[in-house]
């Protein structure tokens, strides 16, 4: 589905990722641990540490149990999924198009 490993290559030879690089960092991230998922018990409590790790950015809290949304459903694991997976694509077009 994503493919971080050719994604990350491509970016690297990018001279506009160099003004924030955590950008790619937090996709080839979230994208590994999507991809691998179902060897964590809990992926989404690794997703709440990348996003304190990377300093809670705004675009990864849709991500995030425990943030409150307008999406009555939003906090169900299967909503959060969902989300999880638009995000990534959504994710890697916008880093795509700064290449």
């Amino acid at each position: 589905m994503f493919n971080a490993h050719e994604l990350l290559r491509s970016l690297t030879q990018n001279t506009n990722t160099e003004k924030d690089p955590s950008k790619v960092w937090i996709y080839t991230l979230l994208s590994w641990l999507f991809e691998n998922k179902h060897h964590y018990n809990d992926p989404f409590e690794t997703i709440d540490e990348i996003y304190a790790d990377f300093g809670y950015p705004e675009e990864v809290s849709t991500l995030i149990r425990y943030i409150p949304t307008t999406e009555d459903s939003a906090t169900s694991e299967d909503q959060l999924v969902h989300n999880w997976a638009d995000f990534l694509s959504s994710y890697e077009q916008k880093l795509r198009n700064t290449v």
